[in-house]
């Protein structure tokens, strides 16, 4: 078994675990009094879109680490997506902790830009992996949306 096969998800799971935590912050205390799009999602149904995208992010990632042959991509790759985490996690930070829509904009433009690279990187080496995460930049494009709409409707 290799070392890949543990740290991808914990590092994963880390993630996921961070960003809960930091939502529940947010949604005891403001979260609900926000103006919103018609459109936003359940949080029940956002709570189970993003355990199926840390499952296939995982998948994704362990199946490109593991089958591959090692390499400058893998180590470009691991800088991207480790990136890709830290803003995911701090995405969560900055809309439900700090309450400031401008910044979490902002996390949401680099994480899709972060999502579209690894894609970019793992593409032409492995097609499954990159495939598996499309479902993954599809949602942070409309989490991107949903942002963006929340942050218009609070404006004051």
């Amino acid at each position: 078994m290799k070392i890949s096969s543990i740290i991808i998800p914990l590092i994963v799971a880390f993630t996921a675990y961070i960003g809960v935590g930091y939502t529940k912050v947010g949604l005891k205390t403001w979260y609900s009094g926000l103006h919103k799009p018609s459109w936003t999602p359940s949080g029940k149904l956002i709570k189970e879109i993003w355990i199926f995208l840390y499952i296939l992010v995982t998948v994704a990632v362990m199946l490109f680490w593991i089958v591959t042959i090692p390499g400058v991509w893998h180590y470009i790759l691991a800088v991207v997506l480790l990136l890709n985490a830290y803003l995911n996690a701090n995405w969560n930070k900055v809309f439900f902790v700090e309450h400031n829509f401008s910044k979490a904009y902002k996390r949401m433009i680099y994480l899709n830009i972060t999502t579209v690279i690894a894609i970019i990187i793992i593409w032409p080496i492995y097609l499954l992996p990159a495939l598996l995460l499309i479902p993954y930049v599809i949602w942070v494009g409309i989490a991107t949306k949903l942002t963006k709409e929340i942050w218009k409707l609070n404006r004051s």
